[in-house]
């Protein structure tokens, strides 16, 4: 998907240190990530208008959306795709939970919660990045150091 946006805006015009080809690819990216919370999910119990959000003229569409200024882009209307209603999820996203079984019943499980799902999306050492550390401010750990420990 972001790829087919891209295709529809001026990226290859300026170097890879020009600030305008960052912020289209950063609107791109914004454009790209409204459609997949909307539309991505498991396959065996959603369907995924994936024809639809693969589609050129929608890509197009999408992409003539970023203009000068960013902004928070809703999801679009891809071909194909079905009216749902609003996400009436109480909880705020951030905690990601799944659990893998092979043939071999060899079990893998991991939960994630830094911010968002998967926090930074980036990995180092097979560790996965944080994205904000609004969780740890200096103030609440120096009070907390301070603090007796409770038998």
């Amino acid at each position: 998907m972001a790829l087919g946006v891209y295709e529809s805006l001026p990226m290859g015009l300026g170097k890879p240190t020009d600030p305008q080809a960052w912020y289209l690819f950063a609107e791109g990216q914004r454009v790209m990530y409204a459609d997949r919370d909307q539309y991505i999910a498991d396959p065996a119990f959603v369907r995924i208008p994936l024809a639809g959000l693969l589609d050129a003229g929608y890509l197009r569409q999408r992409a003539g959306l970023i203009g000068a200024k960013s902004q928070a882009y809703p999801a679009g209307n891809p071909p194909g795709a079905v009216a749902v209603g609003a996400d009436a999820t109480r909880e705020v996203g951030g905690t990601s939970h799944f659990v893998v079984v092979d043939k071999a019943g060899n079990v893998v499980s991991i939960t994630t919660s830094v911010e968002s799902p998967f926090g930074s999306n980036r990995m180092s050492g097979g560790m996965v990045l944080n994205n904000q550390l609004t969780d740890f401010p200096r103030l609440r750990r120096v009070r907390m150091a301070s603090r007796s420990p409770t038998p």
